[in-house]
């Protein structure tokens, strides 16, 4: 399990390449990883081989939106890793803030947590910075410490907490960034 709401309603990976809502009634929503669009390949042509996805969730709020993170592994002559936030409503994806990346494993984003609103809050690798995506689908980045900002959680007043790193080799410290 990966996330839990007030309800009691829980989320996690089923099967790696979907994701579950388990409600507290006892029932469950099995929903299987998005296919992939082919327009998420930046203009690349050719045969290519979606050799899967696996997909992390980073957070479920009361009204059972699940934020989290689809990895795909897309194979040509070269390897093409595909990562896609997400948020899933009612069982239907909507992706965000994408990246593509040729063997570059530094250059991702990850939806890590979401709030009762359907804020989401994440982590772009390449830039060593956080994002925020608003419900109505702006889209905001920001840094608390010089090297590195990870959000971890969000609450329904707009509060984000998470890590930072200051300095290169420096340690770590945790924030909470005030809406």
């Amino acid at each position: 399990m990966d996330g839990i709401n007030a309800n009691g309603d829980v989320t996690g990976r089923w099967n790696s390449n979907g994701v579950y809502v388990r409600h507290s009634d006892g029932t469950f929503d099995l929903v299987p990883a998005p296919a992939l669009d082919p327009a998420l390949l930046n203009g690349t042509s050719g045969n290519f081989i979606d050799r899967g996805a696996v997909m992390y969730v980073g957070g479920l709020n009361s009204t059972d939106e699940v934020a989290g993170t689809v990895f795909r592994d897309i194979g040509f002559p070269e390897t093409v890793d595909i990562t896609q936030p997400f948020l899933l409503i009612g069982g239907n994806f909507s992706n965000f803030a994408v990246s593509v990346r040729l063997n570059a494993p530094e250059n991702t984003s990850q939806a890590l947590a979401l709030n009762d609103g359907g804020v989401v809050v994440g982590y772009q690798n390449s830039a060593k910075t956080a994002f925020l995506r608003e419900a109505s689908g702006t889209l905001t980045t920001f840094t608390v410490g010089a090297v590195e900002t990870v959000p971890t959680g969000i609450n329904d007043s707009g509060m984000i907490c998470g890590y930072t790193v200051a300095s290169v080799g420096g340690p770590v410290q945790g924030f909470v960034r005030l809406p």
